[in-house]
């Protein structure tokens, strides 16, 4: 809901995120920050010298401030679900950043207190909100590379941090299949009920099967991950994370007559405020000529797909959409309670399988 007033944001966690959002906010019109709270006052007040809003001496002083419409939870992993049930007790809608929590059973209990309280609740997967991954799919529903059989996707980076990073504590929820695994998760599981919806309509599928490698840091959380889903349909889905490789982020949609890539599937431009994705187009023919490589290309398209905010203005749009329309869901593409809590389980059993490979 594009004309929903932006809304007065509470801030949890003033790090690096939260920094991005603030920037967004204050440079789109799309809400504005009022209170900040973190665990060092010093480091609070620091943030918002640089990205606005007064600071708050606790969570219990930042909800107290009629000015707060929203929070948005950027705090460690394992710390969410403290600031998100207290949020919705006062009312607030909440933009938590990903993961909602570390485990599945605690997912859905914050998704049952949001419709208790009738209070929107979003988990923050912020790449839903780029049109580059709806248009790459209806290219693909459209036939553009025949029948679709494989998607490949992954989001690995190199982490040079301290054995006490959140990413390395096992105690803040760290590791790479709950910080970044769930990207190409997600995204298999929207691609595998945009070329098979199951019965309910739903726009995800949770996949079938999963067989996974996992190889652990030397403090016990997952450093590099690799797994392959199927799902009800026939597609099969090889997905990776890491946070000890550099090796970026991909999607590539694999089909009988063609590739399609989406360029940056998850930060458009390689950014995290980027707006243009581009979508990588392959066809070919088994009946044209072959060219030096061997392959039958008929054509190679690029097309660019432009938002019109980056994908954090858009999140807070629609907590606005939903704050004004009485929501406690968001619609699709955005992960809703549902999806979310199918998200966290695949998440789950990819975890179990950590020690799979040494």
């Amino acid at each position: 809901m594009a004309d929903a007033p932006p809304l007065g944001w509470g801030l949890v966690g003033p790090g690096e995120i939260a920094g991005v959002f603030a920037e967004s906010l204050a440079e789109t019109g799309a809400g504005r920050v009022v209170r900040v709270v973190g665990r060092s006052p010093e480091r609070t007040a620091a943030f918002c010298a640089r990205s606005g809003g007064a600071p708050a001496d606790d969570l219990a002083a930042l909800l107290d401030d009629s000015d707060v419409q929203a929070v948005y939870v950027a705090t460690p992993h394992a710390c969410h679900p403290e600031a998100v049930r207290a949020a919705l007790d006062a009312g607030r809608a909440v933009l938590c950043e990903k993961p909602l929590a570390v485990d599945p059973a605690t997912v859905a209990a914050l998704h049952a207190h949001a419709r208790d309280r009738e209070v929107p609740l979003v988990e923050g997967w912020m790449y839903r909100a780029h049109p580059q991954l709806e248009r790459a799919l209806a290219l693909v529903r459209g036939g553009a590379i025949g029948e679709l059989e494989r998607l490949e996707s992954g989001f690995c980076f190199a982490a040079d941090v301290p054995d006490t990073h959140r990413l390395r504590d096992p105690g803040l929820g760290g590791g790479a299949i709950l910080d970044v695994g769930g990207y190409p998760v997600s995204l298999a599981m929207r691609v595998a009920a945009a070329v098979a919806p199951d019965d309910d309509g739903r726009a995800w599928r949770e996949p079938d099967s999963l067989a996974a490698r996992v190889r652990a840091t030397s403090t016990g959380v997952d450093a590099h991950a690799e797994a392959v889903l199927v799902f009800a349909g026939g597609l099969h889905a090889e997905v990776s994370c890491s946070i000890e490789e550099e090796l970026g982020c991909s999607a590539v949609l694999h089909g009988s007559a063609g590739r399609l890539e989406i360029e940056e599937p998850f930060l458009p431009e390689g950014r995290r405020r980027g707006l243009v994705g581009r979508l990588l187009l392959t066809r070919w023919d088994d009946d044209a000529p072959t060219n030096g490589a061997g392959a039958r290309v008929v054509d190679a398209t690029v097309e660019e797909v432009v938002a019109a905010e980056d994908c954090f203005a858009a999140e807070a749009r629609v907590v606005a959409g939903m704050v004004a329309r009485g929501d406690a869901d968001p619609p699709a593409p955005m992960i809703g309670a549902e999806e979310s809590v199918a998200l966290s389980r695949v998440l789950a059993a990819w975890r179990t399988t950590m020690h799979a490979e040494d």
